[in-house]
This record gives structure tokens, C-alpha cells and sequence, in this order.
């Protein structure tokens, strides 16, 4: 009974183990799957292993050796290069092993018998070696979370420390106790077990809730910046109507500066009024302000970035669409597309297509950009390899969840070297 039991909490310390390093691979890989059913044979044969060593008299090069590979074998799993898979596989088996190395050390400074007088006891030890590892992990998270702006409480991190810390030296003591039951030894490992896994639950979801919530803040910024850059163009829109409207004064007064021989002034007076009238070309007239300004302003400045537009817009006036979740979806839209394309090495290759339709009582949005081909699949998303990761796709999910309020489709393809958009919001 004893046998099973220990087998069966050898197998729950393996389990942790992978899931240990399906942590670390999310920190270095994020979520980019090549395959989900490959990620899962992946983990499974890592757990299989992991038991099976166990019981497997080999030698410890032999046992590093695979180890090693089937961690390198799960890095497969994920969209990346061959010599990232490499490296974070070996730094994720050096954490293994100085976890191992941190246990030996205390052991022989503290005298500690490691064989103890309990037959749980190696189920007690391997299980303080994953707390260990985790607990690098954790430091890890931390340093990667600094680019990404991710910040857990410290007091929170403290708890977990002190918790974490407690259990151990609480566990040292129950076991290194000279008689000890051994069902006191089974019920303070399965505590221990559970704890463990509470805690690792407890950091996650802090995490992700934290996550979600910056994501949400950003997500209402960016709405604000949009409307309010819609609300300025708007502006500048109705300014340049009224001088178009004013025309016939303007070349009144125009006029009598010539007449009058105030060269300079006509000059400085036409200058104003060209800046102005030059202000946008009105690519888009469809008679929606907010979408006319920031589809005018978007292409205006592609142009002046050297990239070729084309642009069909059918469009009515009064679409019976929240004009904010407009301005946000289409200035995405445009912003990654502006993005995209101005990553081509040759200006002649810059080429952002733009096709907009309202049919049946639904709005269709296609915007195709050329890409240079750096772009990765992530399920059917894409994503590139920009170094703000919080940051960017934010915009795209943004984009997502104003679809999914339509009850729309988003769907994001490839095809030559463009990369497409289509949208279709149902109103």
C-alpha cells in the first residue's frame, strides 16, 4: 500500500514538474503553438518520461541527456527559431538541476539525513526541488514582466515567499523527527501537495487578472485617443470647409493685395490658406465625418510615407454603428496595415489596399497590406516579432471584442505577399 502510494505522489510531483515547464515555456514562447495536439503529446511524453526515470537504473549523463531532449522536444511545440528552442531548453534544464544542486547543499551543510526514516521521504525531497524551480521561475517572470509592464503586487509576492518558505521549514521539521508515523508522513505530504498547487493557482490567476485589467485600461485609452483624434479631425475638417465655402472672398482679397503690390503678403497669406486646403486629401467622402477624418487622416499620411493606396469606400452616412467602435476598428485597421507595409525594404513594394461596403445590412472592411513575410501563426491569429509584446496586439483585440459585440467575423489570412483583413459587423 505503501508502494502505491508513493507512486502515486511520485506521479502528482511529475506532474508538477510539467506543468513547471509548460511556465517556463510561456515566459520565453508565450502562447505561439505550433500545434495544440502536438503541445499535449509533447507534455504527456514528458511526463511519461519523467515517471519512467524514476524507476529506470541509468546514469546520471544518460538521465540528463533525456532530459534535456524531451524538454527540447516539448520547445518543438512553439513557433520560434532553432537556436532560441536550443538555448531555452538548456536554461530551463540548468534551473532543473541547480534546484537539485540547491537541495544537496542544504542537505550536507545541515546534516540533514536525506534518507530520513520514513519511506516518503524522496517523494518529500523531489517535491521541495519543484518548489525551488518554480520559485526561479517566478524570478524570471518577474525580470520578463518589466518589458511588458506587468506589475504583480509586492505584497502579494511577499505572501507567496512567506508561505511558500513556511511550508518548507514546517515539512523539514515534521519530517526529520527521529519516529514519525508514516500515515502523519502520507497526510503532511498530500498538504503539502495541495499547497502547492493553490499557490501556483493563487500566482496565475493574480497574474491574469492583472493582465486583463491593464489590457482593459489600455484598451479604454486608446479608445479615448482615437476619439479624440477623431474629434480633432473633425474639426479641422469643418476649418477646411470653411474656407472652401469662403473661397470667392478669399480670391477678393487675394486680389487686392496684388493690386496693391503686396507680393509678399499674397505669398505669406496663400502659404496659410495651401496648409490648410492641403490639409488631407479627401480620399474618403462618404459623408460620416468620423470615419471621412480618420480614413483621410491614415492615408494622408501614408502617402507622405512613400505608400501606394488604393481605395473603394461605399459607405452610407448614417451607419447604425456606434462611431466610436468605428474610428477604433478602422484606425487599427489602418495602423497595422501603415505598420506592416512600411516594413518592405523598397518604397515601390509599399502597397496598402482599402475595400469597405455596407451590403444586406452588414458592413464589410478589407484592408490588405504587403508584408515581408515576418509574420508567425498563432492559432488564426498572426503575430510579428515586435519587442513591446503587452503592447502590441492589443490594438487587434480591441478590434476583436467590438466584432465579437456585432456578432461579427474577424479572419486574418495571407495570400502572395499580402496580408489581409476581412471584418464583417452585423448591424
Amino acid at each position: 500500500m505503501g508502494n502505491i502510494f508513493n507512486y502515486a505522489m511520485g506521479g502528482i510531483v511529475d506532474f508538477l514538474e510539467v506543468y513547471i515547464i509548460f511556465r517556463y515555456m510561456m515566459i520565453f514562447f508565450e502562447d505561439a503553438y505550433v500545434n495544440d495536439r502536438l503541445a499535449y503529446i509533447a507534455y504527456a511524453a514528458r511526463l511519461f518520461i519523467s515517471f519512467a526515470l524514476r524507476f529506470a537504473s541509468v546514469s546520471p549523463v544518460i538521465s540528463a541527456g533525456i532530459s534535456y531532449g524531451s524538454i527540447f522536444f516539448v520547445s518543438l511545440c512553439y513557433v520560434t527559431i532553432m537556436s532560441k528552442r536550443l538555448i531555452v531548453s538548456a536554461f530551463i534544464y540548468m534551473c532543473s538541476f541547480s534546484s537539485e544542486a540547491v537541495v544537496a547543499v542544504i542537505v550536507g551543510i545541515s546534516g540533514f539525513d536525506a534518507f530520513g526514516n520514513t519511506e516518503h521521504i524522496s517523494v518529500f525531497w523531489n517535491l521541495i526541488i519543484e518548489m525551488i524551480f518554480w520559485s526561479i521561475s517566478l524570478i524570471i517572470r518577474k525580470f520578463n514582466n518589466i518589458n511588458e509592464k506587468l506589475k504583480v503586487p509586492k505584497s502579494f509576492v511577499t505572501f507567496i515567499i512567506v508561505i511558500t518558505v513556511s511550508m518548507i521549514c514546517l515539512e523539514c521539521m515534521i519530517f526529520s523527527q527521529e519516529k514519525l508515523d508514516e500515515r502523519i508522513a502520507g497526510i503532511s505530504l498530500v498538504c503539502l501537495i495541495s499547497s502547492v498547487f493553490m499557490l501556483m493557482y493563487l500566482y496565475d490567476s493574480l497574474t491574469i487578472v492583472i493582465k486583463e485589467h491593464m489590457e482593459t485600461a489600455i484598451a479604454k485609452k486608446e479608445k479615448e485617443y482615437y476619439h479624440k483624434q477623431s474629434e480633432m479631425l473633425t474639426e479641422k475638417y469643418a476649418e477646411l470647409n470653411k474656407y472652401r465655402h469662403d473661397m470667392k472672398n478669399r480670391m477678393i482679397a487675394i486680389q487686392q493685395m496684388v493690386n496693391k503690390k503686396q507680393y509678399e503678403s499674397v505669398s505669406r497669406y496663400t502659404e496659410e490658406f495651401v496648409e490648410k486646403i492641403e490639409f488631407a486629401t479627401p480620399y474618403c467622402n462618404t459623408g460620416n465625418i468620423a470615419l471621412d477624418s480618420i480614413v483621410n487622416y491614415k492615408l494622408t499620411k501614408m502617402t507622405e510615407l512613400g505608400i501606394s493606396v488604393e481605395i473603394d469606400i461605399v459607405l452610407p452616412s448614417n451607419l447604425p454603428i456606434n462611431e466610436d467602435d468605428l474610428v477604433v476598428i478602422v484606425g487599427n485597421l489602418l495602423d497595422n496595415a501603415m505598420d506592416g507595409t512600411g516594413r518592405m525594404e523598397k518604397a515601390i513594394d509599399r502597397f496598402v489596399q482599402i475595400d469597405f461596403s455596407y451590403e444586406k445590412g452588414s458592413v464589410w472592411l478589407c484592408v490588405k497590406n504587403a508584408y515581408n513575410g515576418c509574420l508567425q501563426r498563432r492559432g488564426k491569429s498572426f503575430f510579428t516579432s515586435k519587442k513591446d509584446k503587452t503592447m502590441h496586439g492589443l490594438g487587434l483585440q480591441n478590434v476583436r471584442e467590438i466584432v465579437e459585440k456585432y456578432n461579427g467575423l474577424l479572419e486574418f489570412s495571407t495570400e502572395d505577399n499580402l496580408f489581409v483583413v476581412d471584418i464583417v459587423l452585423h448591424m
